[in-house]
């Protein structure tokens, strides 16, 4: 215990460096390795500390050994738990292990009717997910009929993935037809520092590329970039559909 104690003070301890942490999240592994839930819930520190880092795949690989740990010692998921594996379905889609993160959340998706927030945002990086891999009935149904009741935030983040959909499926009338009516109402309505309309402009761009090839890769991409609030899943899918 003086050692185990001694580990989480270092790795907890703000004038280190991860890589000057790191050899004691290895140590308190190892002395972890005959307490499951323990064990589990230090690799999915290790994997929030890549995470954050952007570092997505060993992300992923601490929390997949993670979530094996529980898988095999049947335990049952707990709050800290509950966010390793919601953390785990976001590292699967971040490094394209979009079928990996389908059939985790689906083996799951019921441990989270209660965790409101949590469960929105599964879905969201779920329904990104379906669209990656081209199952377009998927990602629609896997998104919620009440939108409009959800935050604005929310709200348009849903109306973005709605118009990819239709755009991946080529149904471009649709596509342009979401993404028009999302963008006139944001103008209508903006958020402070006009979030989500540079978003729609991406997307109409994106439009105008995939219907005749001359759109510009360069403009969908900074208005992206000048894009700061809509997470790294949807900005992926927009650009890999270029």
């Amino acid at each position: 215990p003086t050692v185990i104690n001694y580990c989480k003070w270092q790795i907890y301890e703000p004038g280190l460096t991860f890589e000057e942490k790191l050899p004691f999240y290895r140590q308190l592994i190892t002395l972890y390795a005959g307490d499951a839930k323990n064990l589990a819930i230090a690799y999915g520190n290790l994997g929030v500390e890549y995470f954050v880092r952007s570092d997505f795949e060993q992300a992923y690989k601490n929390y997949y050994e993670a979530y094996c740990i529980v898988q095999d010692n049947n335990m049952p998921y707990e709050a800290k738990l509950k966010g390793v594996l919601f953390n785990l379905v976001s590292s699967a889609v971040s490094i394209g292990q979009y079928n990996k993160a389908i059939a985790i959340y689906n083996k799951h998706k019921q441990l989270f009717d209660a965790q409101t927030q949590m469960k929105h945002n599964l879905q969201r990086i779920v329904a990104i997910a379906y669209l990656s891999v081209g199952d377009y009935k998927a990602a629609f149904d896997c998104m919620p009929n009440d939108i409009n009741e959800r935050g604005k935030n929310e709200y348009y983040y849903y109306r973005a993935v709605y118009a990819m959909g239709f755009l991946l499926s080529k149904d471009y009338s649709m596509a342009v037809r979401e993404t028009e009516n999302a963008y006139r109402a944001l103008r209508a309505n903006p958020f402070e520092g006009g979030d989500y309309e540079k978003l729609f402009l991406a997307i109409k761009h994106l439009i105008k590329y995939k219907l005749d090839k001359k759109g510009s890769k360069a403009i969908i991409t900074r208005y992206l970039d000048a894009e700061k609030n809509i997470g790294f899943h949807l900005k992926e899918l927009i650009i890999n559909s270029m």
